[in-house]
């Protein structure tokens, strides 16, 4: 009985914490105005989540070239320019090709191909801008979109898998711990 308390406990505690960082994000990014942040006015709570998670792995990702002996390994020009459009989709706002193609951080030659290739996968779509006809934008299709959101909330939900109950050191009682 304490054990699923402490459990719910920790999940509810982790989901409000992942929704506050959404939202001290969207308040960072700055608003114009009196609007609200974007996670405050688009976002059910569960795609906070969900977007924020996306947010901190696309960031952790921007980071491995730091590692400066193995810089040239990391490249997934995919799946940048997939969490860029994944992150967009939940924001409302457009992508152009030009900007998916920087999220990849590839040449743009090897980012159009591969941008290519996951419009033939049917992952994402492209558009023309109906006021610029020189523009093109690019988002994730349904099917895409639907992919990554159960994808992230699959994530989101084993964060529990890092609260464990384990005993103190005396061996009183158990406790919550996050590893």
């Amino acid at each position: 009985m304490n054990r699923e308390r402490n459990l719910s406990r920790a999940e509810k505690l982790m989901a409000a914490a992942t929704e506050l960082m959404a939202l001290a994000h969207d308040l960072e990014a700055g608003g114009e105005g009196n609007e609200k942040p974007i996670a405050a006015r688009r976002f059910e709570p569960s795609d906070a989540v969900i977007v924020e998670l996306a947010r901190q792995i696309y960031h952790a990702r921007k980071q491995r070239p730091r590692i400066m002996s193995c810089a040239d390994l990391f490249g997934e020009p995919a799946w940048d320019m997939l969490l860029e459009l994944f992150i967009a989709a939940h924001e409302r706002r457009d992508v152009t090709v030009t900007a998916a193609c920087r999220a990849s951080r590839v040449p743009i030659s090897t980012a159009k191909r591969t941008l290519d290739v996951l419009q033939r996968r049917e992952i994402v779509l492209k558009h023309g801008d109906a006021q610029d006809r020189r523009r093109v934008f690019v988002r994730l299709s349904p099917r895409g979109l639907a992919e990554f959101n159960r994808y992230f909330r699959s994530i989101a939900d084993s964060h529990t898998a890092f609260v464990a109950l384990r005993p103190s050191k005396r061996g009183e009682k158990l406790e919550a711990a996050v590893w």
